[in-house]
């Protein structure tokens, strides 16, 4: 190989800070500098907010939720009552929607400070575990990549669902039945109690009760015949939630920067008629 080109490779791989984890022996003990990255609670911002919505602190306080307001969301929890709903976007990019008659306990979401070199809508640049408890109703979750060591995981009444990348809904009903679709991406759901483990393809989803846990078994279903058109509303508008706001990197603290997508001028904004003009 010419020498320009080796050099122009090195570069490369220093760059991405490949050269580093090649050079070191798979015993090292030398400390991964990304993994080392102390994770800390993180931050989201409701996008929209409509109807009854409830959200209770780390301390069980109820708080009121305003438009485009900045939430801690470590170990709170969120309901929404009849004919309501919920938008967040979270700092590590994920959107998360939530349906009418829907309560959710966050048991974890921390993240790693934002990585400067890396800032954009498609791939995570900080190191995150996000664990959401779904108790009841339906919640969608929409995202792109995320860091290969970050974590995504649903628990539901029969287990674990660990969401690699892409579009889905899960729905828990009132006799802790579940279903879980996936619009878009992959994702692994675990049973409970048990070492058994279904992969859910992009198109596809899988029905969990009681019972069939009871005799490790989970019912496949075709996207074309299980969702409905408010689900496909609601996962819609969660996608597009997540890329309302990019999160970058805060040189003088730890919870990011926001960026609305959308000017926040725009958002408030008097809604005009379908003609009007004036008059000179």
């Amino acid at each position: 190989m010419p020498r320009y080109l080796a050099d122009h490779f090195t570069r490369c791989l220093c760059g991405f800070g490949i050269l580093s984890a090649l050079c070191l022996p798979h015993n090292s003990s030398a400390e991964n500098p990304i993994t080392s990255r102390a994770l800390l609670p993180a931050i989201a911002v409701v996008t929209s907010c409509s109807g009854t919505v409830k959200q209770l602190d780390e301390d069980g306080k109820k708080r009121k939720l305003r438009l485009r307001e900045t939430l801690p969301l470590n170990q709170t929890s969120f309901s929404t009552a009849s004919n309501s709903s919920l938008f967040l976007c979270l700092s590590n990019g994920i959107g998360l929607g939530l349906s009418e008659s829907t309560s959710i306990r966050i048991q974890r979401y921390e993240q790693s400070m934002i990585n400067p070199m890396h800032a954009g809508l498609n791939f995570e640049n900080s190191v995150s575990h996000l664990r959401i408890q779904t108790e009841a109703g339906k919640i969608a979750v929409a995202f792109n990549h995320l860091n290969p060591q970050s974590k995504a995981e649903f628990i539901l009444p029969v287990g674990t669902l660990i969401v690699h990348s892409g579009q889905f809904l899960l729905e828990v009903d009132p006799n802790s039945a579940c279903s879980v679709i996936a619009y878009k991406g992959t994702a692994t759901f675990y049973q409970k109690d048990s070492t058994e483990r279904e992969f859910v393809a992009p198109g596809k989803g899988i029905s969990i009760s009681p019972e069939s846990v009871q005799r490790f078994a989970v019912d496949q279903s075709k996207l074309e015949t299980a969702p409905m058109q408010n689900d496909s509303l609601l996962v819609a508008a969660t996608e597009f939630t997540r890329k309302r706001i990019l999160f970058r990197h805060n040189p003088d603290g730890e919870q990011p920067l926001q960026q609305w997508i959308l000017p926040e001028r725009r958002l408030d904004q008097a809604i005009a008629r379908p003609f009007q003009f004036k008059l000179k």
